[in-house]
């Protein structure tokens, strides 16, 4: 999965990437590992930890600004 905003807080910044390891759907939680191996839960009832997307799902290079050439 990817984080889709910065949380200094939780030091998480935009674009990282981090691996499910468990999910519990009664307790709307999951445990991811980070890049750098440190385990962390997430709990999706809290705003800052639902800013996440599907890892793979978009584009590794922002495209904001960008255009076709010849266009």
């Amino acid at each position: 999965m990817q984080f889709t905003r910065n949380n200094y807080r939780a030091d998480r910044l935009n674009g990282q990437t981090a691996e499910v390891v468990a999910i519990d759907p009664k307790g709307s939680s999951m445990v991811v590992a980070g890049e750098d191996g440190r385990r962390e839960m997430l709990d999706l009832a809290h705003l800052a930890d639902r800013h996440i997307r599907p890892g793979g799902c978009g584009p590794s290079i922002p495209r904001r600004g960008l255009r076709a050439i010849g266009s």
